[in-house]
């Protein structure tokens, strides 16, 4: 799942269809494009997209991420794989 501004900058550009508003235990979130949607909408902007445990940021310990990369270095990070292609998307769009 992607998060709710997340899934807002995705939508605004016109890319991906309008969503429609879910909320779920009191998060509000969009419906996203499938995983896919979003590499294909990369275009050769996405190189690769792998897990990792023990992420550290900030020397703090943030546990498992996932990682989408463009091969020339830069790598968005996410909580799922839709969520790291959809920030790589997001960086290599603005």
């Amino acid at each position: 799942m992607i998060n709710y501004e997340l899934a807002k900058q995705l939508y605004k550009d016109g890319t991906f269809k309008s969503p429609v508003p879910v909320t779920e235990a009191n998060e509000k979130y969009l419906e996203y494009p499938p995983l896919s949607e979003l590499i294909e909408a990369c275009g050769d902007g996405c190189d690769s997209i792998y897990r990792i445990s023990g992420l550290v940021e900030d020397e703090k310990e943030v546990g498992d991420a996932w990682i989408a990369t463009n091969g020339k270095g830069l790598d968005m990070t996410g909580i799922t794989p839709e969520e790291a292609v959809a920030n790589l998307y997001i960086a290599i769009n603005q």
